[in-house]
């Protein structure tokens, strides 16, 4: 699980440099012109699935673990900005009132991963 910025800066370790990766506002997540630019190259990660379609090649995370029931929001959540607790915690507490406990678990994992990284970021700065 990562956050929004972190799948990108995943994504632009991955795919070649004279490509573009951006986010896309259609259906995917991402979208890149690595099909044209880099004849040949093939994104192969276990993080992303890719669609190629006129030339362009349309990324979707693989939400692993995920429910079924927050699968198709998963990227639309994503899409909006960075991801948020606030966002988040909303759709926990919907979950929660839902009886969705598949859901809710994968979203508190969610929140501990991001808690976990603010932590080490915040670890990694230092007061001038």
């Amino acid at each position: 699980m990562y956050t929004l910025r972190e799948y990108s800066d995943l994504l632009r370790r991955l795919v070649p440099r004279e490509a573009f990766v951006r986010l896309d506002r259609d259906s995917a997540l991402f979208i890149s012109d690595y099909p044209l630019r880099c004849p040949g190259f093939m994104l192969d990660d276990p993080e992303f699935a890719v669609e190629s379609r006129g030339g362009l090649a349309h990324i979707f995370p693989r939400f692993d673990g995920a429910p079924e029931t927050l699968k198709a929001d998963l990227p639309k959540m994503y899409k909006t900005a960075e991801l948020t607790d606030k966002r988040l915690r909303q759709r926990l507490a919907l979950a929660l009132r839902l009886g969705r406990t598949d859901e809710s678990d994968y979203i508190k994992r969610l929140l501990e991963h991001m808690e976990a990284a603010n932590e080490d970021q915040m670890a990694g700065t230092r007061m001038l």
